[in-house]
């Protein structure tokens, strides 16, 4: 599952969501700490743990951290936004279109 758009700390998909999650991943884990309301308010009603979340998508890429490891597994990745992300993607689109 992917949560995109809940990037400022009163905003939030259903806590049920999270607490079902086996894995966690963020791009950016000071944002997540600053900003993921999807995070923040269940940690800050105790209805979840800081350890829920597993760590970095770029750590799950580079096999740091076990990524969804069998069908059953519920992975969330809770994307706060990046901008280096989103320019190392313009940069790679660029160069793969050849312009």
């Amino acid at each position: 599952m992917n949560a995109i758009g809940s990037f400022t700390s009163f905003m939030q998909i259903d806590a049920a969501t999270v607490q079902r999650s086996s894995k966690i991943v963020t791009e950016h884990l000071e944002g997540l700490w600053e900003a993921a309301g999807d995070i923040l308010i269940p940690l800050g009603k105790g209805e979840v743990s800081k350890e829920v979340v597993t760590g970095t998508v770029g750590e799950a890429l580079a096999g740091k951290i076990p990524a969804r490891e069998n069908d059953e597994e519920i992975t969330l990745n809770e994307s706060v936004g990046s901008g280096v992300l989103d320019i190392a993607l313009a940069i790679h689109v660029h160069e793969k279109l050849g312009k």
